[in-house]
């Protein structure tokens, strides 16, 4: 069902006549939050930008997906991936707001309580102006981290071979892609490492509260 609703949405942006509303509703940013699209944090989970995008995390899903599904049922896998892909999303945003007060730290930082002074006006242009510049993110890869989380922490020393040759136990791969990321936050590589982190997050917490209910 999940690759079926990500190859669904993947079609519709193929076709031209939908880009307008596809920009709209199925990107994820600081803008369409501020505007009242809160529906984007989970939409942008569904969207892709490319087939090679679309295929790396639906192979992915599929293979650590089924693990976590027999586990504990496809409802939660779905659960899961709903869970992961809201707080990715919310935590690239929030990211990208920390990283743009960093870089411009009078941005947004007048008093608010003057609202009358030139400050405070040109201050809540300014800072709009950032929100419309922030990128926007889209992807699946934040969802599927939170269940990727989740089958590492099940099975920490199952093999996986990566790019089919290289054998590595599942934590050891794991700790590789957390690496990657934490190691990527605040560079301009065009990849949502904040995102990834956000649901990689998930999945460890959804893994330690349903242990934590296993074991009482």
């Amino acid at each position: 069902m999940l690759i079926g609703a990500n190859t669904a949405v993947y079609l519709a942006w193929q076709e031209p006549e939908n880009f307008k509303t596809m920009r709209t509703h199925f990107l994820v940013s600081e803008s369409s939050l501020a505007n009242g699209y809160w529906h984007t944090a989970l939409t942008a989970a569904f969207s892709h930008n490319s087939f090679n995008h679309l295929f790396g995390n639906m192979f992915t899903l599929y293979f650590f997906g089924r693990d976590v599904a027999l586990a504990c049922g496809g409802a939660y896998l779905l659960n899961l991936y709903l869970v992961g892909g809201v707080v990715s999303s919310l935590a690239h945003v929030g990211y990208e707001r920390y990283e743009r007060r960093k870089r411009k730290p009078h941005v947004g930082f007048f008093d608010k309580r003057e609202h009358e002074s030139f400050f405070s006006w040109f201050d809540e242009r300014m800072d709009k102006i950032a929100r419309l510049a922030a990128p926007a993110s889209l992807g699946a890869s934040g969802a599927v981290n939170s269940i990727i989380a989740m089958s590492v922490m099940m099975m920490p020393h199952r093999k996986i071979y990566l790019y089919g040759i290289l054998p590595l136990e599942s934590w050891v791969f794991g700790a590789m892609f957390l690496l990657r990321d934490y190691a990527g936050l605040g560079t301009q590589d065009g990849i949502g490492h904040s995102a990834h982190l956000g649901g990689a997050a998930v999945g460890a917490l959804a893994f330690l509260l349903r242990n934590g209910r296993m074991i009482r």
